[in-house]
């Protein structure tokens, strides 16, 4: 019998979003209106797939350790120079990275209960200790993860906007806690939903709100509309950048997800239209829940909404008959809300489906 180290074998494995796939496959339905993942409900730009359709994609090649054309493109798009960037697969992966280049096994990892958990099974499995505090207003307490930090602290993650509860903190909130924390420990700036969080003002840029030991993360995956090519991006100080490259896979991310990037960023006006539908799909649900009595955190600066249940059996149980109609949403016991609901928004059409299949559930009717 192999010995399996001890963390590896307390590990619970990543729980994703139901698929269409997984739900059809499971009977539940004949089809399906998913708003579990936060995906992008228009899809990517059409100059990804055309440029995809056409673009010789040397398959059979390894692509660049460093794309200079991607870097610099994005280094003009943020204004910023491209050795401040690294791109990977994904924001898994770069915090995967960012725990093996600057922590090792027995540091301690600080953060908030009810975040992102692929930050805590990155941390676990590589033998780093989590210290969590409470959330407070549904947001992260600044002041109580700088009093949870020890000298055995050598990171701490902040998730803004935070998945899932939607919230983010201001400007003012980030400048006084950032210059708080010790230059010794790195700051993991989780800016997934930067896009959807950037159309507020009071919503502070990484990116240009920043200092030598925060590493801002940021994804294709939501508003570029790009989950299935696994690419994301880090923007840090130089020396930072070069010691993620050490431990980056070498050929990360792939070639493919490297040119439909480049694309991507390319039709900033489909961004803008992805941000303009977002807002009228944030708006409509608002004005639904409140109608149907549903609660939520309130002030969303991202592309979904937490709904609050008065107990475990009934979230569960109203995600259970949504999926039986063919509405797929995501039950948040994982991420420790065992009476919460996420729904991301959708079409305009996916949105009124929705709210029709939970009026349905709420008012005890037979049919939609």
């Amino acid at each position: 019998m192999i010995k399996r180290p001890q963390h590896v074998q307390s590990l619970r494995p990543y729980q994703a979003g139901k698929t269409i796939e997984e739900a059809s496959r499971n009977g539940h339905c004949t089809s399906f209106v998913k708003l579990a993942s936060n995906e992008n409900p228009l899809s990517c730009s059409p100059i990804v797939r055309k440029v995809l359709n056409e673009f010789d994609l040397h398959l059979h090649l390894y692509p660049e350790k460093r794309d200079p054309e991607l870097l610099e493109a994005m280094a003009h798009h943020l204004g910023v120079p491209s050795s401040r960037l690294m791109f990977t697969a994904g924001i898994d992966a770069l915090l995967s990275y960012i725990l093996i280049a600057f922590s090792q096994e027995g540091d301690e990892i600080v953060t908030s209960k009810g975040s992102f958990i692929g930050l805590y099974v990155n941390a676990r499995k590589l033998g780093r200790t989590v210290k969590t505090v409470p959330l407070k207003e549904w947001t992260f307490d600044g002041d109580a993860i700088l009093e949870a930090c020890s000298d055995q602290t050598k990171i701490i993650y902040i998730a803004n906007a935070n998945n899932p509860t939607s919230t983010a903190w201001t400007k003012t909130q980030w400048d006084e806690f950032r210059r708080k924390v010790p230059d010794d420990i790195v700051i993991i700036l989780d800016e997934a939903y930067f896009e959807y969080s950037s159309v507020y003002e009071d919503y502070p840029d990484g990116v240009h709100c920043f200092q030598d030991n925060v590493i801002v993360c940021r994804t294709f995956s939501k508003a570029y509309g790009l989950a299935g090519m696994r690419i994301g991006y880090a923007y840090a100080h130089e020396d930072l950048v070069e010691d993620l490259m050490k431990v980056r896979l070498p050929f990360e991310p792939t070639y493919t997800a490297r040119v439909a990037a480049k694309a991507a960023l390319s039709d900033q006006k489909f961004i803008k239209e992805v941000l303009e539908e977002n807002q009228r799909g944030l708006e409509f649900f608002e004005k639904e829940f409140s109608r149907l009595g549903i609660s939520y955190v309130p002030h969303s600066r991202t592309n979904f909404l937490m709904l609050l249940f008065e107990n475990e059996i009934l979230a569960d149980n109203i995600a259970e008959r949504a999926l039986e109609k063919g509405l797929i949403v995501r039950p948040l016991a994982a991420f420790g809300f065992p009476k919460a609901i996420r729904m991301n928004t959708g079409t305009k059409e996916q949105n009124q489906f929705a709210i029709d299949v939970l009026e349905n559930i709420i008012l005890g009717k037979e049919t939609i």
